[in-house]
């Protein structure tokens, strides 16, 4: 199952002049993520958490350009992988 340390671990390609999501956008949904996580880990209620599964499955980043940006199709896969791991969270930590 994906973990806090996984999710500070993703990496994602970086581009610029290119369209993707903007990199501020999608790291501080992970930063959100991340904390969710940690309360999980340390026997925390669903009910307590930062973010849930629901929010992460409906972010939408706008697609843009001229600045740094992260490739959508690296993003999108791994944003599924954190929910699907918040979701099992959701219902051990109710």
């Amino acid at each position: 199952m994906t973990s806090a340390d996984d999710v500070v671990g993703a990496r994602f390609p970086a581009m610029k002049f290119r369209h993707g999501y903007a990199c501020v956008d999608v790291d501080t949904l992970l930063d959100r993520c991340v904390v969710a996580f940690r309360h999980y880990e340390e026997g925390g209620t669903a009910a307590a958490a930062t973010v849930t599964s629901s929010e992460v499955r409906s972010a939408d980043f706008p697609l843009t350009r001229w600045r740094e940006v992260y490739a959508a199709d690296a993003v999108d896969p791994f944003l599924r992988q954190v929910a699907d791991a918040l979701a099992r969270w959701e219902i051990v930590a109710r």
